[in-house]
Formats: structure tokens, sequence, C-alpha cells
């Protein structure tokens, strides 16, 4: 004669393969995260996470921090004229910012001067609070075009932040069009940066010097014109 299970066996006996099934899934995710890479930035403590499809740009060469500018750029592998592209940019350490909020005026003022000098034209600036790690920062999103004809559209979203006592800009920015569609993979990049260490960080690469017994004699370049495709390069912008 078939024994029959009580009701509250089987009930039990489900709980329990419900909350193994949880415990295993939970565990699968913090070894995914463990295990990610990211990009760390000693000079001010800020790491970046490295997704797939992006790849960090060579030609940004900073060999002395103190100085402030981009010191960091994210780009799109195979990227093509005004794809996206994210800059950490940072404050000359001689004149750094009093607090967060002089900071940020200070960025929405060059950017209204670019665009009463007739560079850009705002259509649209949504600012607010945010965090970066554990410390205070504003989001800022700008929707502008390009020059007098208005033909090339920018999306750019702007993380502000004070790290190792001064003003630092994460900014992502790129033509409209090829924006949007990677605007929650960006949104996942910013939202996953971390001022914090870990195990998996690697420190970004910055380029081999140039070997001077290598070099030929120089010779006069033409200064290369700023294509109308590109974003504003805000390399500028938040430094003094």
């Amino acid at each position: 004669m078939q024994k029959r299970c009580h009701p509250a066996y089987k009930l039990c006996l489900g709980l329990i393969l419900g909350l193994s099934f949880l415990w295993l899934s939970g565990c699968d995710k913090k070894r995914s995260a463990e295990r990610k890479t990211r990009y760390r930035i000693e000079s001010i403590g800020l790491e970046i996470p490295k997704l797939k499809g992006w790849m960090q740009d060579r030609e940004i060469q900073q060999e002395n921090a103190a100085v402030g500018g981009t010191i960091f750029r994210l780009i799109r592998e195979n990227a093509v004229s005004g794809s996206p592209r994210i800059d950490v940019i940072i404050e000359d350490s001689k004149n750094p910012s009093l607090d967060l909020e002089s900071f940020l005026e200070q960025n929405l003022r060059e950017m209204n001067k670019l665009a009463e000098e007739g560079k850009i034209s705002i259509t649209q600036v949504v600012k607010t609070p945010y965090h970066l790690g554990p410390r205070r920062a504003f989001k800022v999103r700008h929707e502008y075009s390009l020059g007098a004809s208005g033909t090339v559209a920018i999306t750019q979203i702007a993380l502000f932040a004070i790290l190792d006592g001064r003003g630092v800009t994460i900014s992502a920015a790129g033509r409209t069009e090829l924006f949007h569609p990677l605007a929650h993979n960006i949104s996942e990049i910013l939202a996953d940066m971390s001022t914090s260490g870990s195990k998996n960080s690697i420190p970004f690469i910055t380029p081999k010097p140039i070997d001077p017994a290598s070099m030929t004699a120089p010779q006069e370049k033409t200064p290369a014109k700023k294509s109308l495709t590109e974003p504003i390069d805000l390399g500028k912008i938040g430094t003094k």
C-alpha cells in the first residue's frame, strides 16, 4: 500500500528546496560581482567597472595628475565618429573648489558660456542629487546641439563629486542617436563606480613613454581641426 505524504511535509519540503535555490542563486551573483574587473585610478581612489564592449583610450596621457585635466577615458570598441565615451576629469590640485555646490555651479556656468558664444545650443538640463559610493554627488543631463546649424545632437550625462579634496567630473557623452542605444549600459557603468579598494581592480594602463633614441628630427605639424560631430571636450571644464 502506497504511503501518502502529509500536506505539511510537502509544504516544508517545498520551502527547503526554494530556500536552497535562492541561496545558491545569491552565491552565484556574489561570485559574479567578485569576479568583475575594474580600472583603478590611484590619484583619486576611483574604480570604474570594465564592461564588455568598452576599452581604455591609450591616447589619454596624464603624467602628473596634480595639474588636472582628463586623466582617463573609456571608448567603445570599433568606435565611429561621435560614439559615446566616458571621461574622468579632475581639477588642478593647486586651485580646488571649496565645496561640491561651487564646483557644480562652475561647470554649469562654463556650459552656459559655450551656449552664449554660439558653440552649442542647449535644449534640456536636468540636475539631480546622486551618490558616488558613500560620497555626495550630482548628476546632470544635458541635451544640446553643436554649431550654429544645430544639426548634430549630443546627449551628455555627467557626475560631479569631490574626491581627495578636489572636484572630479565623470562625463559620458556622444551623438544622441549613438548614445541612446547604449544608455542602459552607460548608466550601469556610472552606477557601479566605486571609491573603495577591490581585490579584482587593476591600475589603468598608462601609455609607454617614447624612447628618445628612436625619435627622428621633429617635423612641423598642421594642427588638426576639431570635428563638428564630436561632443564638447570637457577636459578644460571643471579645471581652473
